[in-house]
C-alpha cells in the first residue's frame, strides 16, 4: 500500500541519516519518495467517504420511534431504534478527515524543503537539479494557497537556470507551458500500466486557457473517441476544472496561456476530478503554512 511505501522510504531515510548525516545528497531520492507518498496519502484521505473515515468523531445517537398500525388483530404499536440526525457527528468527522489530509500535506512540504536545501548545498548538483527541487517546492506552496511564496520560489529557480550553460533547454523543460500539479507522482504499477495500454484508444481532448494564477478557464472539448459518451465528456471537463496548474513562466514571472491542449485517457477520467488536491484547497479554504494548519 501507499502507507507501507511511505514507511519504507522513512526507514531508508533514517538509516541513511545515521550513516551519512542529514545533508548527504544520497538522501534526495528517498526524501522525494516520502513526499510522493505523502501526496498520495493526502489524496486517499480526500476521497474517503465520511462514513468510512476512521476519525475520532462522536458516535451517532439513536432513539426509539413508535407508530400505531392497523392489523387484523386490531391496532398494534411498532417501535424501532433509528439514528438521530446529528450534524455534530459529521462535522467532527469532516474535521478529522481534513486534519489527516492536511497533516500529510504538511509532511510533504517538510520533505520537499529538505530536498531543496540538500540540492542547494550539493556541489555535484546541476543548476537543473537545484531548480527542479525548488519548482517541486513551489508547486507545494501553490497547492496550499501560498501563491506569493510559490511565485517567489519559481522566480528563484528561473533565475538560477538563466545563467546556466543549458539555460534555454532547462527553462523550456520546466517553464514553457502550464503543468498540472502536483507534478510528482508515484510510478504506475504493472496493473495500472496494463490498464493504460488497454484504454489508450479511448480519450477526450480538450482545449483551455490557464491564468497566471494557475486556474483553467474556457474549457472546451475539441475531440473525443466516442462522441456518444456524454459522461466521459462531462468528466473530462470536471477533471480539468478541478485541477490546479503551475502557470507558464516568462522572464521569471507567471503569465497567462491560451489554447492549452490536453488529451485525457479513459483511466484518468475514471479516477475522477474529486481526487484533486488543488480542488480541495480551493474549495475548503484550508492551507498548510509554517508548522500549523491555518483556515
Amino acid at each position: 500500500t501507499i502507507n507501507d511505501l511511505g514507511k519504507m522510504y522513512q526507514s531508508t531515510v533514517n538509516i541513511m541519516e545515521k550513516m551519512y548525516g542529514e545533508n548527504d545528497p544520497r538522501l534526495v531520492e528517498p526524501l522525494q519518495g516520502e513526499a510522493l507518498a505523502s501526496y498520495q496519502l493526502a489524496q486517499l484521505e480526500l476521497i474517503t467517504p465520511l462514513d468510512n473515515f476512521q476519525g475520532s468523531g462522536s458516535r451517532t445517537e439513536y432513539q426509539q420511534v413508535c407508530r400505531d398500525i392497523l392489523t387484523s388483530q386490531g391496532v398494534r404499536r411498532i417501535c424501532a431504534m433509528v439514528p438521530i440526525n446529528n450534524p455534530n457527528y459529521y462535522l467532527s468527522k469532516q474535521a478529522d478527515k481534513q486534519a489527516a489530509m492536511m497533516g500529510h500535506m504538511y509532511r510533504a512540504g517538510i520533505f520537499l524543503r529538505r530536498v531543496a536545501a540538500i540540492q542547494n548545498m550539493n556541489p555535484a548538483a546541476s543548476a537543473y537539479d537545484r531548480a527542479d527541487a525548488l519548482v517541486n517546492l513551489g508547486d507545494w506552496y501553490l497547492i496550499n494557497g501560498q501563491r506569493t511564496t510559490a511565485f517567489k520560489t519559481y522566480n528563484i529557480a528561473y533565475q538560477a537556470l538563466a545563467t546556466s550553460p543549458t539555460a534555454a533547454v532547462d527553462i523550456d523543460k520546466l517553464f514553457s507551458k502550464p503543468v498540472r500539479i502536483p507534478a510528482m507522482s508515484l510510478a504506475l504499477t504493472s496493473v495500472e500500466n496494463e490498464l493504460k495500454k488497454l484504454s489508450k484508444d479511448a480519450y477526450v481532448t480538450l482545449s483551455f486557457d490557464v491564468t497566471d494564477a494557475g486556474y483553467p478557464k474556457r474549457i472546451k472539448v475539441i475531440e473525443e473517441s466516442d462522441p456518444g459518451n456524454g459522461s466521459a465528456r462531462a468528466n473530462a471537463k470536471k477533471y480539468i476544472k478541478a485541477s490546479l496548474f503551475r502557470p507558464r513562466i516568462e522572464n521569471g514571472n507567471p503569465v497567462d496561456t491560451e489554447n492549452m491542449v490536453v488529451q485525457l485517457s479513459d483511466l484518468q477520467l475514471e479516477r475522477g476530478s474529486d481526487r484533486e488536491l488543488g480542488s480541495f484547497t480551493r474549495s475548503s479554504g484550508a492551507r498548510v503554512t509554517g508548522t500549523r494548519i491555518r483556515q
